[in-house]
């Protein structure tokens, strides 16, 4: 905002990030089926009580995960197959795109 020699306020939009913004927040969420995983029975033998995973998925036009790559796991051995086995069966809205990129991070509770 700038004050004019008139005395007037004056303030700048810039309507297309404001409009951007709107649409990024109003957008539909574009995961339309996200099944929870299972709780490993090694890591509850091994006395962990949780963890996380981050991964990355490209998903193809149908909505369906065709590469799951594993990022951070809090607790390496333990919940890595349970998240590639769940995050396979997430499900996407269809799109356009050939593929779309989406990182994602899935906890897992005991």
């Amino acid at each position: 905002m700038r004050i004019t020699g008139t005395g007037h306020a004056s303030l700048r939009i810039d309507t297309a990030a404001a409009l951007a913004h709107m649409h990024r927040e109003m957008a539909p969420n574009p995961l339309l089926y996200s099944p929870e995983p299972r709780f490993p029975k090694d890591a509850a033998r091994a006395g962990i009580e949780g963890g996380f995973v981050k991964a990355r998925l490209a998903v193809d036009a149908a909505g369906s995960p065709r590469t799951i790559t594993l990022g951070e796991v809090s607790h390496p051995g333990y919940f890595d197959e349970e998240a590639r086995r769940t995050l396979a069966r997430w499900r996407y809205t269809m799109s356009d795109a050939e593929e779309r990129t989406f990182d994602v991070h899935l906890d897992f509770r005991r």
